[in-house]
């Protein structure tokens, strides 16, 4: 699948060739967590249930931090419209925070999840002049591979009889440890846990002047992250710089 990417974007880019092409690389930092959507049949649960969602949703919430590099070709389709395929390579993930605090009790479950992914972006472009740039409107899915990552685990729990118990964990490839390998396998390669490829959509606005460009962009996966949970779609938010190479 890593290949077949490779290969879309490299004969996106060659199909072109007598069109004006504008090479675009971009750097940048992003935002990303978990989107949490009420599951089917959510009207029929109960107290506790509808309970237990809302205090997951709640732990999902927060978001961290991550970048992406990229590079695509901006073709030029009419004197408003532009066509660009791109290749980025772009860390996403999710940041898991429950805690309770009653009195002398209290824990606190983390769980810090970062994937790699290899994305083909194909974004068509509305482009405008405004003062002396130009305005760029974007819009388009993409097609991403998990290339895996890390998983940080820590637990810790205070209890009045029994004092203080603390675990952590970082789950990452070629550690040596036969044990920490297999979970790394389970969570990045086995398609148990996490999807091998994901589907997303991405639109956003981004302003050119004098080829330098600065770009914001929203992300919001169509497939699931998580193999046996539905309502749980990565998101992202970008924002970039580039600058223009014409060809």
């Amino acid at each position: 699948m890593k290949k077949s990417i490779l290969f879309v974007s490299s004969f996106l880019l060659l199909s072109f060739a007598k069109t004006q092409i504008t090479l675009h690389p971009t750097i940048g930092g992003n935002l990303h967590g978990i989107a949490t959507y009420k599951p089917e049949g959510y009207s029929r649960f109960d107290d506790y249930d509808k309970e237990y969602f809302e205090s997951e949703k709640v732990a999902y919430k927060k978001q961290k931090g991550g970048f992406q590099i990229g590079i695509s070709a901006d073709i030029p389709l009419s004197d408003r419209f532009s066509f660009e395929p791109g290749l980025r390579f772009i860390k996403k993930g999710f940041l898991y925070d429950d805690n309770y605090s009653d009195g002398d009790y209290s824990y606190q479950e983390q769980i810090r999840l970062n994937i790699r992914y290899l994305e083909l972006p194909l974004m068509v472009n509305f482009n405008t002049e405004l003062s002396s740039g130009i305005l760029t409107f974007t819009f388009g899915p993409s097609i991403g591979i998990q290339m895996g990552g890390k998983l940080k685990y820590h637990y810790e729990e205070t209890d009045p009889f029994s004092g203080t118990y603390k675990e952590t964990e970082t789950i990452k490839n070629g550690t040596g440890d036969e044990a920490t390998q297999d979970s790394y396998n389970y969570i990045f390669k086995s398609e148990d846990y996490l999807q091998p490829q994901e589907i997303g959509l991405y639109t956003g606005v981004r302003y050119e002047i004098n080829n330098l460009t600065f770009g914001f962009t929203y992300g919001q996966g169509l497939s699931q992250l998580i193999t046996d949970i539905e309502n749980q779609k990565s998101k992202v938010l970008m924002l970039n710089i580039g600058y223009k190479i014409e060809l």
